[in-house]
């Protein structure tokens, strides 16, 4: 999953996955590196961020 997508970025996407599937593992794989959005997609419950 990526942070930066078009129509609906890579929070809210991980967000809506794993609340609709919850058995679903999401791993983050960006080159954005500001820890606050970084902590920000673990929060939404990205199992990994790269």
């Amino acid at each position: 999953m990526d942070i930066n997508m078009p129509i609906m970025n890579g929070l809210e996407t991980t967000e809506w996955v794993t609340k609709n599937h919850p058995k679903v593992n999401v791993m983050a794989l960006s080159a954005e590196d500001e820890e606050f959005t970084i902590l920000k997609m673990l929060k939404t419950s990205a199992a990994a961020y790269l």
